[in-house]
């Protein structure tokens, strides 16, 4: 008798457990990420094992900006299956907003060599090969999923995310096209309709596409900072302040949109509070060479000389080997006079960077107006 008491309330405690799941993911589908975490919360309170409960929290924590708490619950769920690649991935992703690139791009690479020849599968090993840089491979584990389910308008837009990124726009527009037929509300293909125009030097039609994402989920930070981008290339950098500081609200540690703010703040005059944001990115991320670039010039436009060539020296003197990174390296070595180390390095971008690339165009340009110059 005892034995069938404890069985029958281990059945309850189980059926207890998934209520307040399907409460927890109704919550969080419409944007309750608070009542989604306590709900997720009381169902591994009962059933600590769930690995869903523990990846759901995680996911509501990341729409909380709190990507610390999305790590730690990620890292629960791979602990109880460690062979889940979307956990791998969104943890990843988690990494990636803390501007803790190695960890980061560590689950990426963990998630590219988990096999499968199932649609999932190849949708998540996709992901990862875009945030790699690897954008044909991501392309041809796209090709595989859609071939496998053709009616996922997500799937499209990751293509064409991809596409975007590798140049091929003509092809990213018609996977756009079909994604948005398939989910005229789903913000994220909208949200990749601004990267297209973005990318084709369209930044009218950019905020536009970035704005009917905003619309669509008012609690979308890379949409706020597309738009911000988009201000910027427009000459309103203090539309571009607001939509940052939007994007900052949702994820308060998100270096890049801490320092593309730096960047609209200069471009007002307003370097001290540029230099603010430029060193809470940098105190984020400490190899951000970019923000140690700009904030060199927003403390020499201070008069602070020596701090200024500190910040070019720390630019010039971080690792890397990718091209935008490089030309701000090679900018710092302008700033500090050293002509010729800036022209090698921007004819090293020129050789290493892809035709048509925003950054073999900007070497292109460097290298023609110090020629002119010197």
């Amino acid at each position: 008798m005892l034995l069938l008491h404890l069985v029958a309330a281990a059945v309850l405690s189980f059926q207890s457990a998934d209520q307040h799941l399907d409460s927890a993911r109704e919550k969080l589908g419409e944007g309750d990420y608070d009542g989604a975490i306590e709900d997720f919360s009381k169902a591994l309170t009962l059933d600590p094992k769930r690995t869903d409960a523990w990846a759901g929290r995680a996911k509501a924590q990341v729409h909380k900006g709190n990507a610390e708490a999305a790590v730690r619950d990620f890292t629960q769920a791979i602990d109880l299956n460690p062979g889940e690649i979307e956990h791998l991935y969104d943890r990843g992703e988690a990494y990636d907003t803390l501007a803790r690139n190695k960890e980061a791009r560590a689950d990426f690479l963990r998630a590219t060599r988990v096999p499968g020849d199932d649609p999932h599968c190849s949708r998540f090993r996709g992901l990862a090969f875009s945030e790699l840089g690897e954008y044909g491979k991501a392309i041809r584990e796209y090709d595989a999923a859609i071939a496998g389910v053709t009616d996922d308008a997500r799937l499209y837009s990751f293509r064409a995310s991809a596409r975007i990124s590798a140049g091929d726009y003509r092809n990213a527009a018609k996977d756009l096209a079909r994604a948005i037929e398939l989910s005229p509300n789903d913000a994220y293909g909208h949200f990749e309709n601004g990267r297209l125009s973005e990318y084709t030097g369209d930044f009218k039609s950019a905020g536009e596409h970035y704005g009917r994402a905003i619309e669509l989920d008012p609690q979308y930070a890379q949409a706020y900072y597309g738009r911000a981008v988009s201000k910027s290339y427009r000459g309103d950098h203090k539309g571009a302040v607001k939509d940052y500081s939007e994007a900052l609200n949702l994820s308060p540690k998100w270096s890049a949109a801490l320092h593309n703010r730096g960047l609209a703040r200069a471009n007002l005059g307003n370097h001290r509070t540029a230099i603010e944001d430029y060193s809470k990115a940098i105190e984020l991320n400490p190899e951000f060479i970019e923000a140690y670039c700009n904030r060199g010039y927003a403390r020499k436009e201070l008069g602070d000389e020596e701090g200024a060539r500190a910040d070019f020296r720390k630019s010039i003197d971080l690792p890397t080997r990718v091209p935008h990174q490089m030309h701000y390296q090679a900018l710092a070595k302008e700033a500090l006079g050293d002509v010729d180390g800036a022209l090698k390095l921007y004819r090293q971008i020129l050789r290493e960077s892809p035709e048509g690339s925003n950054s073999r165009q900007a070497a292109r340009e460097r290298i023609s107006k110090l020629a002119a110059e010197f």
